[in-house]
C-alpha cells in the first residue's frame, strides 16, 4: 500500500514518541501533534495506539531492509562498512529515533558480531593489529556516531567528521596498496 504524506508524517512522528516515551507512555495526542495533523485524521489513518505502532514497525524493518540492499558488495569490508554507517546517518537524520525504535522490540542491545573482515583486508592490516580489538572498536566507534546523532541539528558535520575519522583509523591501520 502506497502512503499518503500525512500518514508518513505520522509514522515519522510515531517512531519519534514510541522511541522517546515508550509505547505504553506514547499518546496519539503528541503524535497528532508532532505530525501536525488532527486527532481524528490520526485515527482515521490508523484506528488504534496499536495499528500505529505496527505501522511504525513495520516501516522501520522496510527501512532497514532498504539500507542493507543499498550499500554496495564491496570487496573491502573497511568500504562497506563506511557505507553502511553514512546510510545508517542519513536514515536516522531522516528519520530521528528510528534505530532506538527497532531496538524496543529486541529488549536489549545485539551482541558484538564476529569479526566481519574479508582476506583482502586481514592481507592490508598491518601486523601489530588485532583483528578482533580493531572490529570492537569499530564496533563502538559506529555506535558512538550513531547514538551522537539522535536529536544532533548539526548532522552533516557529524557525518564528515565521521568520515575524517574513518579515514584516519585506516591510514593507522592498513599498508597502503602500491
Amino acid at each position: 500500500m502506497n502512503k499518503t504524506q500525512s500518514q508518513l508524517n505520522i509514522i515519522k512522528a510515531g517512531i519519534i514518541v514510541f522511541s522517546q516515551l515508550g509505547k505504553s507512555k506514547a499518546s496519539m495526542a503528541k503524535i497528532a501533534n508532532i505530525a501536525q495533523v488532527s486527532k481524528p485524521l490520526l485515527f482515521h489513518h490508523f484506528g488504534s495506539k496499536e495499528k500505529l505502532y505496527k505501522a511504525c514497525l513495520q516501516f522501520t524493518n522496510e527501512q532497514l531492509q532498504n539500507l542493507k540492499q543499498s550499500t554496495s558488495s564491496s570487496h573491502s569490508f573497511i568500504l562497506m562498512l563506511k557505507e553502511i554507517q553514512i546510510a545508517k546517518f542519513n536514515l536516522e537524520t531522516t528519520y530521528p529515533g528510528i534505530f532506538k525504535f527497532a531496538l524496543l522490540e529486541q529488549g536489549k542491545i545485539p551482541p558484538i558480531p564476529p569479526t566481519p573482515f574479508t582476506t583482502h583486508d586481514l592481507k592490508r592490516m598491518k601486523k601489530s593489529i588485532n583483528p578482533n580489538q580493531f572490529w570492537r572498536m569499530l564496533y563502538y566507534l559506529s555506535l558512538g556516531y550513531q547514538a551522537a546523532l539522535n536529536h544532533q541539528e548539526q548532522a552533516d558535520g557529524l557525518i564528515q567528521d565521521y568520515q575524517q575519522t574513518f579515514g584516519m583509523i585506516e591510514s593507522l591501520v592498513f599498508v597502503k596498496e602500491e
